[in-house]
């Protein structure tokens, strides 16, 4: 065989088993995170503040080696100078835009609200509008998730927390506020079950001819910590959803309150979800390590991870173009 017959078999085989990875996958303190491909084949992963970073982000070729980039957002918007709350970034792509919804806290009325920057660029900087989408009570407006309809053409952004159900509202077509005439939708109540008394963290994903709501819920971090991903589902982005009784991530004894997921798709058509969870042996529980899991679905087509908790040995990753 040639020298270049074989560096094709080589490179070939990379692309069927891709690379190894062991969790986590970035070994520094970010929560929340959202993953997403640009148009490059880079990917680049978003992530809550890690003081005196506000949003944080980071850039991979094959979605297991992340390289760290740092502040996404320099300028904090009028609407949230004093803030120092930075939450929860999603970033998708529309056209040759870059828009990112995250929650701060208001400077008027000490609230959190949803808030929307714009960036040419997936490593930023953002710029966020001078306004927030919409504001709410304590902390019901966080963890935001924005979603394009490609059925409809629609777009709907997903929020809540702080004891109110998870709820969807159309938005209009600058996607900086909501469609006239729209008002939110409560998707998901918190129930009394492990887990659910409080829940947040949405990610809408679309497969099999469902719409998946996850979600995350209880206590994200700190000594107390106990959070886990679950999952509904509903042939409507609107609802009904109807939860799955079995959660999809759980504690185990490395890994403590994983959560707050996001999920991509590889190029041979299998899903990965990205989450943060707390690494007890470190015994710092408001540090959360990035993750990352094989998402699998069974003959219910309900999605599971692999024992139903974070893996702890070396695993082969996704499948890359």
């Amino acid at each position: 065989m040639s020298v270049l017959g074989f560096v094709l078999v080589f490179e070939m085989v990379l692309l069927v088993f891709g690379s190894t990875f062991l969790n986590p996958v970035l070994n520094r303190d970010f929560p929340d995170p959202t993953v997403m491909q640009d148009t490059s084949n880079n990917f680049y992963v978003y992530a809550t503040e890690a003081p005196p970073v506000k949003i944080q982000g980071a850039k991979s070729s094959d979605l297991v080696t992340w390289q760290y980039l740092g502040e996404m957002l320099p300028d904090k918007p009028k609407w949230a100078q004093k803030s120092n709350n930075w939450w929860a970034p999603d970033v998708q792509k529309h056209n040759n835009t870059y828009i990112m919804y995250f929650a701060a806290t208001s400077d008027t009325t000490n609230a959190m609200c949803i808030g929307v920057a714009f960036s040419a660029n997936p490593a930023g900087p953002f710029n966020a509008t001078d306004s927030p989408v919409f504001c709410d009570k304590n902390f019901i407006a966080i963890d935001p998730k924005s979603f394009d309809d490609p059925v409809t053409g629609k777009i709907y952004l997903y929020w809540g927390s702080d004891g109110a159900p998870i709820s969807v509202r159309e938005l209009a077509s600058d996607r900086t506020t909501f469609a006239p005439n729209s008002s939110p939708i409560p998707l998901l109540y918190p129930q009394n079950a492990p887990y659910q008394h409080l829940i947040e963290g949405a990610w809408l994903h679309q497969k099999n001819g469902w719409y998946y709501l996850f979600h995350s819920g209880e206590n994200c971090c700190g000594p107390t910590a106990s959070y886990a991903v679950m999952v509904a589902r509903s042939k409507s982005l609107t609802g009904q959803f109807v939860r799955n009784p079995n959660n999809v991530v759980v504690l185990n004894n490395r890994w403590v309150a994983p959560g707050h997921n996001s999920i991509i798709t590889d190029s041979a058509g299998q899903d990965w979800i990205y989450y943060h969870a707390i690494d007890k042996p470190q015994g710092n529980y408001n540090f959360r390590k990035l993750l990352m899991d094989k998402l699998l679905y069974d003959t219910q087509e309900w999605p599971y991870v692999t024992g139903g908790t974070p893996s702890t040995t070396p695993q082969t990753g996704p499948v890359l173009a």
